[in-house]
């Protein structure tokens, strides 16, 4: 993460130093649809990430301070679900753990256009993009055909003496990605993209630590909170999910951006030459 966040800021101050002086300050407005998956306790590789990959959709405003760097802010809607079911590891399928969650997610990113103005790739331009996000989530897991909160179970124990604290349903996130663009016209243009959050949560999926006793939690939370935290009856204290690696939540988009106004061309040069010179004298 440190190196990519590195690489954005150098690639930013590359462009600072190149970049022309004549600039427009655009503010768009935009929307896209397209997919999101998790990585987490819950999926062993990508491809395990990517075949479970569900909706997502949001809507977006930026501001292009300079030809090579914008700000941008933007909300998306998107479901996320993984399961157990899907491995192709004995344990995991013996685990028999799954979840699904809506999560609403805010995006706080700088965008950084290395070429710039320039047309150097027609009406392409790649952007890459680095932030963080707030996002709200609430994970569910389907039990004998109903859908249960699972925070308020407490599979792993939360809340009971000796066992941590129920989790947060809000949290962040480090924000990385890029995408291409296609200007259609001086207004509209076309884009797709793919960005990466690094959450600061292991909670997306219920999973993280270690096994309650499956009495502990039938005792004081009911059948229902023994049977998903620890339907396998395994020893207090067993790993349920890897403490040390948060987890992790994509999207993959196609959107479209109009641009609502700017706030004009600034070209110093050309002011500062245009003061040197004399009008042409009017002829009679």
């Amino acid at each position: 993460m440190n190196k990519v966040l590195n690489f954005i800021i150098i690639l930013y101050l590359i462009s600072i130093s190149f970049a022309p002086v004549a600039y427009a300050q655009d503010f768009e407005a935009g929307w896209s649809l397209g997919g999101a998956n998790y990585s987490g306790d819950l999926t062993e590789n990508a491809a395990a990430s990517l075949r479970q990959t569900r909706a997502a959709g949001g809507i977006l405003v930026r501001y292009s301070l300079h030809p090579f760097f914008g700000v941008r802010l933007q909300f998306h809607l998107l479901q996320l679900t993984a399961s157990d079911a899907i491995s192709k590891q004995d344990w995991k399928i013996k685990r028999n753990l799954s979840f699904h969650s809506t999560v609403q997610d805010f995006d706080f990113l700088f965008d950084i256009k290395p070429f710039g103005g320039y047309q150097m790739l027609g009406r392409w331009s790649p952007i890459v993009s680095a932030g963080f996000s707030i996002f709200h989530f609430d994970p569910m897991r389907n039990f004998e055909g109903n859908d249960i909160r699972l925070v308020e179970l407490g599979t792993e124990g939360q809340g009971l003496p000796g066992r941590p604290p129920f989790y947060r349903l809000s949290s962040t996130s480090l924000s990385f990605g890029g995408s291409l663009h296609y200007q259609i016209n001086s207004k509209w243009s076309t884009f797709i993209e793919a960005m990466w959050r690094s959450t600061s949560t292991d909670f997306l999926d219920d999973v993280s630590g270690k096994y309650a006793d499956y009495d502990l939690l039938l005792n004081s939370r009911g059948r229902i909170a023994a049977e998903i935290g620890n339907g396998i009856k395994a020893p207090a204290g067993a790993q349920r999910g890897n403490i040390h690696d948060n987890d992790w939540f994509q999207t993959f988009l196609l959107g479209f951006q109009y641009k609502l106004f700017d706030l004009g061309y600034q070209d110093k040069r050309q002011k500062k030459s245009s003061r040197g010179k004399l009008k042409n004298p009017t002829i009679r």
